[in-house]
């Protein structure tokens, strides 16, 4: 892993033949750059708009319409040090105003908002994220932002349970924001702790 870089991790172990998926995006060195903070932070905010949108017995595109507003709320408030930073940021929430006009054309053309993917006996299973968000329905939101021209990509990844109640987020424990993971990364790892196995 190169230093300045960040690490992709997308993992989660398996219960009782019931799998799971999270992602977090972490700094190599543990602390992320001046360019990492504004894109990450920009993609957090968007992100945890979604996230937090999510409820039962409300359609995708009810999740997209309520997290909207803040959405753009984060990109007006969220200064670019690059021109095509903020452009590939315009771009981002762009592609979720379409989903909400499944008539758009482009990549998102007939297809209306779609979350992420169902989560069950396999990681990628059947339904979830696009339709009603039903009790019982257990499923992740990934959404990618990229800006091709420094090959850069981020993304995160959280596991929802629907219940009749509310929207039961499994990962939320993990660390997302960026102080939580600088701090985590800060901390001693189980070779430290433990020492080698000799």
């Amino acid at each position: 892993m190169v230093d300045g870089e960040l690490v992709l991790m997308d993992y989660c172990p398996d219960l009782g033949y019931y799998r799971c998926d999270i992602t977090r995006q972490w700094p190599v060195n543990g602390k992320f750059t001046p360019a990492q903070r504004e894109l990450y932070g920009f993609y957090l905010g968007v992100y945890e708009a979604v996230l937090y949108a999510i409820k039962p017995n409300i359609t995708a595109q009810d999740v997209v319409k309520a997290a909207l507003p803040k959405m753009e709320k984060i990109l007006t408030e969220t200064k670019f040090s690059k021109p095509i930073y903020e452009n590939a940021a315009k771009e981002y929430v762009e592609r979720y105003r379409r989903m909400l006009n499944p008539d758009t054309v482009g990549a998102n053309r007939g297809r209306g908002a779609n979350l992420g993917h169902a989560v069950g006996m396999a990681t990628h299973d059947f339904g979830g994220g696009s339709d009603l968000m039903r009790p019982g329905l257990v499923f992740t939101i990934e959404p990618e932002f990229r800006i091709p021209e420094e090959q850069i990509y981020i993304r995160l990844e959280d596991m929802i349970v629907i219940t009749e109640s509310g929207a039961q987020i499994t990962s939320d424990f993990v660390p997302r924001s960026i102080a939580a993971v600088e701090k985590v990364i800060a901390e001693s790892g189980l070779l430290q702790k433990y020492g080698r196995i000799k």
